[in-house]
């Protein structure tokens, strides 16, 4: 496998450097002994370490070259030091670059600096940075640099080194000083890069609520405890602990950012987090410390067990971490399992969710009472259906309809609708409190009636749709000359055959129509402006033979009211059948509201029979 390059960076100063004794920070076999400038002695360690750079870079003010690296005061410059590198085959032919670069005295020197740096470093570089020589605003400068560089260009940084010279005393006490003391520490700095790594992948975390960089960081950290041969101790057990709560936490948020609301539900994940949450780490990793203590705050509100309130608390992570699109789907979605669960359906079964949404729909649209305007699926199951239906919270159903056009926006990509990011958020938090409110205010025992006992209108026009020529053969005519058997008189109906359906109704027109039998609904079909006069007759004939299907069972007074040509043909088959047909009046109301706008509104009257020819 071919491995990156690897680069050294460093700065060189302007003071007259003293000889000492460099070696790493406790790792006294790497001693480089009496040298004057901390890149020798750092790029000798490298070499010793098998980590001989491909590029040296040594960034040079103008001062710095003329006092440091050509000539130095006393004895030899940074040049001719690293010629002897050179000639002793430690740089296996690294190239060396001096690139001038201003003082760093004001913004613009420093923007200068930032862009010479930068452009040295290739994508996928392993980088060693030295920052002991130099102006005091460049270390500070190029854990910026390479911070940015790790983010845009995906390096490595192997090593930050800070030669700890001053730890020696002043420069006149050094120089009074034996060379075999002069014994100076070389600082690897590189957790200082790791801090910011954390800040980052923290904030990520806390405010988009994604623990991917998290699990990422703490998995190199964690490293060197999990190998085989690191002996079993606290240390190690709290290694595997803290790696399986990061785990733990990266499914969380994956659960979340996806939409897993079956896991999310069942609480596994919740259950694992708080046992791993509760385990000692004996501060293994501090820096991750305060994430956990955030992570035990942020989990209180999800349930260890099977809840579908863990739905709700996903939700509201949704709105706090900016996944609107993942808050609106979780959001419609735990209404769903929550209603299914207080039915007691299999929430998991895809039907009992789609009967679930179907009694929203219903209620939301008033349709009750008006079977024949329900979808298949509630037709089909209708006892589920109502029993679905006395679940439901009456202000439920207009907050989850709400709720369907902005998720429908989402997921068109603002192509259906021209809201903004904002009108969505807003729209998101506005039915988060109140679905939430109204979940969390459940009472089963409020909803413990019996489901009121469904039409049964499906049953007795199986075949009817709103489009009856549509599909399908058609049925046969009715036979115009042969009366249907009287009916039993065990029922009277009051069939309305009309495009109004009576849960619409006024008070009193109900009560007007209910002195004529049970009141059932049947939707007036829908006439193309094109049909001709033979797509009329068998609209007539279909209609009819339904009705006197019916009529063999109870005793039916037709309120028919629709397209004029189809009432025509459909009252000479029904009345000649003996089947009264009663039409609606209404009283036209015109209320002056005062500001010259005028409003106009239409009172029941009473019902009027169509009257065969010759009667009174």
């Amino acid at each position: 496998m071919e491995r990156n390059n690897r680069v050294f960076i460093s700065f060189l100063g302007t003071n007259a450097y003293l000889a000492c004794n460099y070696a790493l920070e406790g790792q006294a076999e790497t001693k480089v002994g009496n040298v004057k400038y901390i890149q020798e002695a750092l790029l000798r360690i490298i070499a010793q370490q098998q980590n001989a750079p491909d590029r040296i870079y040594i960034f040079l003010t103008e001062e710095a070259r003329q006092r440091n690296w050509l000539q130095a005061t006393e004895g030899e410059g940074l040049q001719a030091s690293l010629a002897k590198l050179e000639a002793e085959g430690l740089l296996q032919g690294a190239s060396i670059e001096t690139p001038d670069i201003p003082a760093g005295l004001n913004t613009a020197d420093v923007w200068e600096i930032f862009r010479k740096v930068f452009e040295k470093i290739e994508e996928g570089d392993e980088v060693y940075l030295d920052i002991t020589h130099a102006f005091r605003s460049i270390p500070m400068l190029g854990m910026s640099i390479l911070n940015y560089a790790k983010a845009l260009k995906k390096i490595q940084l192997k090593a930050i080194y800070y030669g700890a010279f001053e730890a020696l005393g002043s420069r006149q006490e050094v120089e009074k000083t034996p060379m075999e003391d002069r014994n100076a520490a070389i600082l690897n700095l590189v957790q200082l890069s790791d801090i910011q790594d954390w800040a980052v992948a923290t904030n990520t975390f806390i405010e988009y609520g994604n623990a991917s960089p998290l699990t990422i960081i703490a998995a190199g950290q964690l490293r060197p405890f999990l190998q085989p041969h690191y002996p079993e101790s606290t240390e190690k057990t709290a290694a595997r602990s803290l790696q399986k709560l990061t785990k733990h936490l990266k499914k969380l948020t994956e659960d979340i950012q996806t939409n897993r609301g079956k896991e999310l539900v069942h609480g596994d994940v919740f259950k694992w987090l708080q046992e791993k949450l509760a385990e000692d780490h004996s501060g293994l990793i501090p820096l991750l410390d305060p994430v956990i203590g955030r992570l035990r705050t942020k989990l209180e509100s999800f349930d260890t067990q099977e809840n579908a309130l863990n739905g709700i608390a996903a939700a509201k992570w949704c709105i706090d971490h900016g996944l609107t699109q993942q808050g609106m789907t979780l959001l419609q979605e735990t209404v769903i399992t929550f209603l299914c669960v207080q039915a007691g359906l299999d929430y998991t079964n895809q039907k009992n969710r789609d009967i679930v949404a179907a009694a929203l729909w219903i209620i939301s649209k008033k349709s009750l009472d008006n079977v024949t305007v329900w979808n298949n699926t509630a037709r089909q199951h209708q006892d589920l259906t109502r029993l679905v239906i006395s679940k439901i919270p009456p202000q439920l159903p207009a907050c989850f309809d709400s709720l369907t056009e902005f998720r429908n926006d989402i997921n068109h990509a603002g192509f259906s609708k021209h809201g903004t990011a904002g009108d969505l958020k807003k729209a998101l938090k506005q039915s988060y409190d109140k679905i939430a409110a109204i979940i969390h205010a459940y009472n089963p025992a409020d909803y413990n009636a019996q489901p009121q006992q469904p039409a049964k209108t499906e049953a007795i026009f199986p075949n009817l749709t709103h489009h009856p020529t549509a599909q399908g053969q058609a049925e046969q005519p009715a036979d115009e000359n042969t009366l249907p058997p009287q009916p039993a008189k065990t029922e009277a109906i009051f069939l309305n055959l009309t495009n109004h359906p009576s849960a619409q109704w006024q008070a009193e027109q109900r009560e007007a129509a209910a002195a004529y039998g049970r009141l059932l609904d049947l939707p007036f079909p829908a006439v193309g402006a094109g049909a001709s006069e033979a797509d009329i007759q068998q609209l007539a004939d279909e209609l009819a033979a339904k009705i006197f299907e019916l009529h063999r069972q109870a005793a039916v007074t037709v309120h028919l009211m629709g397209e004029m040509t189809l009432c025509f043909a459909l009252l000479q088959r029904l009345l000649k059948a003996g089947i009264p047909c009663l039409a609606s009046t209404s009283q036209r109301e015109v209320v002056e509201e005062g500001d010259g706008q005028k409003t106009v509104r239409f009172r029941f009257e009473r019902f009027r029979r169509y009257a065969p020819s010759g009667e009174e």
